[in-house]
């Protein structure tokens, strides 16, 4: 293989913790580029995983905001091996949103990193094996739930972070098991993290979005009852099923927003 076809980059692992050390990636790069685009470097991505483009743009919103939770490069490790590429690079992504809005809306900003970068640690989970965890360690007893991955998940995913990543703040893992639907009381930092999921830099547009993410500036209950609508309408016109907990939650969210005012 040609000598350009391949470079080896020295990363210096952008974490705030007390060691600091460079770790090599080996990068294929086209020929006519003579750089290959700066990357930073975790734990268990390897070089194709670090050639792929979201990935890419997801770890270069941290270039500058690294993560902060010193178990951060275990993890990232851990969700490297276990989610496809797509949804790593999303999951780094909700981490910044996370902890964005937590900052711009005074909540902890390390929870909300934490549970943004977890929250899908078992989405590409077969169902069959989500249902086996769900069922063997009770979390759940909804049939609804226990039909789909897309809403199971987050439950099995709280259990997942608690048991495979060593997660045991309550706070954290709540955030983890409602961000897909909400539920009608939800903290702040439910919120934050429910929404982020939804307006992270690197979703695709859909209706509405960049209004939402205006929103999230300034309120973030506003801008996570236009989300949830938005996706109660995505849902039902394609005739799927809305689970009633995110029914529940716009209504509890227009009953709050009309007190408040």
């Amino acid at each position: 293989m040609k000598k350009q076809d391949i470079i080896e980059i020295f990363f210096e692992k952008l974490f705030p913790v007390a060691v600091f050390s460079f770790i090599i990636i080996s990068l294929v790069i086209q020929e006519d580029i003579s750089l290959a685009k700066q990357v930073m470097s975790f734990p268990g991505i390897d070089a194709d995983l670090a050639c792929n483009k979201q990935v890419q743009e997801a770890l270069s919103l941290l270039e500058s905001e690294p993560l902060h939770d010193p178990r951060a490069p275990r993890w990232v490790g851990k969700l490297a091996a276990s989610l496809k590429p797509g949804r790593f690079a999303h999951s780094l992504s909700v981490a910044w949103m996370s902890r964005r809005l937590a900052h711009v809306h005074g909540l902890d900003p390390l929870k909300a990193e934490q549970a943004g970068l977890l929250h899908d640690c078992a989405k590409c989970l077969p169902l069959d094996e989500m249902q086996r965890i769900a069922v063997d360690h009770s979390l759940t007893d909804d049939p609804e739930l226990l039909a789909s991955g897309a809403l199971l998940h987050s439950v099995v995913g709280s259990w997942v972070a608690r048991e495979d990543y060593g997660m045991t703040d309550p706070d954290v893992l709540e955030a983890i098991s409602y961000h897909n639907t909400g539920y009608p009381g939800m903290t702040r930092l439910d919120m934050c993290v429910c929404l982020s999921d939804s307006i992270e830099p690197l979703r695709e547009a859909y209706p509405r979005l960049e209004q939402i993410r205006a929103l999230a500036e300034t309120s973030l209950e506003r801008a996570l009852l236009l989300s949830l609508e938005g996706t109660a309408d995505f849902v039902t016109s394609r005739g799927k099923y809305l689970h009633p907990r995110t029914q529940n939650t716009i209504a509890w969210l227009k009953r709050s927003l009309s007190e408040a005012r």
